[in-house]
């Protein structure tokens, strides 16, 4: 099975297979592209064949890939919505609730769109419980659909890469005797944040920084308060103030190389650790030079062997 992860300007892949019973990464890299991939700025022209390319270059990097695939794409191209629904509702009528709130908010036609809803399960507000959604246009999901099959593969699932990093976290074992972790995602221009408590995904934030050290959310879902917190903290080491106390426990960072350094001495503490998802893997090639960079398809790897060999 073959993983791939599309941002701007860069792809990541991996390869799965089942060795004598084990998960194996069998290739995993990364290769530029100049393609745009916002679909805010595509949908109307035919990306298909681009996707192909992108595609064949992929098989071209790896052996004996089966056809098989699946992709990661970024959460904040589509419509979403931070919900809220009454948690004795059956799980079948929270859905139905949930879809047609979120199609109301934004006037969705009935097929235009697939709807994913991640239940934010560390606070309740009352008899509620709040949910994360996003809508992924149909179009989008044939466009990338036709891409993979003119390029030899089946594709079987996209996967937004919103939850990737701290399912990684979870597989990884490593925040079993934290209350508070933060996980800090270091892009070429945006970073993106999770906060999780006793293993939950609390709340999710994509943030830019201005030439004056001024944070700006460009996406939040979740606790607005417990992401002001953090915010209030981190831009006070920006702007080199005296150090404050964290509010986590602990704080991984994951990422583009030239990004981590700068955090690294932002952060730097033995509360701050920067993350390698290499760890939790059987890898043909155990060096991995800056494997906290595929950390989000990592992520979405981890889901898949979890599925594909029944572990909890």
């Amino acid at each position: 099975m073959i993983v791939a992860q599309f941002t701007d300007g860069l792809v990541r892949y991996a390869q799965l297979v089942d060795y004598q019973g084990l998960p194996y990464i069998e290739a995993l890299g990364n290769f530029q592209t100049p393609i745009d991939m916002n679909p805010s700025r595509w949908m109307r022209t035919n990306i298909r064949y681009e996707i192909t390319e992108m595609v064949e270059t992929i098989k071209s990097k790896v052996d004996f890939p089966d056809r098989q695939a699946v992709a990661v794409v970024e959460g904040k191209w589509f419509p979403h919505l931070f919900q809220k629904v009454d948690s004795e509702l059956p799980l079948e009528d929270r859905e139905k609730f949930l879809d047609w709130q979120f199609r109301e908010t934004y006037d969705l036609a009935p097929d235009s769109a697939h709807i994913v809803h991640q239940r934010l399960s560390g606070h309740f507000i009352g008899s509620q419980l709040n949910y994360f959604s996003i809508a992924i246009p149909e179009e989008f999901r044939q466009a990338f659909s036709v891409g993979f099959d003119k390029a030899g593969l089946t594709l079987t699932r996209i996967e937004l890469d919103a939850f990737a990093a701290a399912d990684m976290l979870s597989y990884a074992g490593n925040m079993r005797h934290l209350e508070r972790i933060l996980l800090i995602g270091c892009e070429a221009v945006e970073y993106h944040m999770n906060l999780i408590e006793k293993g939950e995904i609390v709340g999710i934030a994509d943030f830019t920084i201005g030439h004056n050290s001024e944070i700006g959310i460009d996406v939040l879902r979740g606790d607005w308060s417990d992401i002001d917190r953090i915010i209030i903290f981190l831009q006070t080491l920006l702007k080199g103030n005296p150090r404050r106390t964290s509010p986590v426990d602990h704080t991984y960072i994951y990422g583009r190389p030239l990004e981590l350094d700068r955090w690294e001495r932002l952060l730097k503490g033995p509360e701050v650790s920067l993350f390698n998802p290499a760890q939790a893997f059987h890898l043909r090639e155990p060096k991995v030079r800056n494997s906290s960079q595929y950390t989000e398809l990592l992520g979405t790897t981890s889901n898949l062997i979890r599925m594909r060999f029944n572990e909890d």
